[in-house]
């Protein structure tokens, strides 16, 4: 699979997709491209669904 294809997949998984943000975030600084490219709107879309998600929670789910 390509960078792109993965990076693709995890944008439609959305706030799912939160447990690879450790993973992600190094490759902000990448020197390569390639790589580095795709990370930011992974990171943006993760973190739109999480922000809507959260926005579903009650109180009790908070705790």
């Amino acid at each position: 699979m390509c960078v792109g294809s993965a990076a693709s997949a995890l944008r439609m998984i959305g706030a799912e997709a939160k447990t690879v943000v450790p993973q992600l975030v190094p490759l902000l600084k990448d020197s390569d491209g390639n790589l580095r490219s795709p990370a930011a709107p992974v990171l943006l879309s993760i973190a739109l669904h999480l922000q809507e998600k959260a926005k579903t929670l009650t109180s009790p789910e908070l705790n």
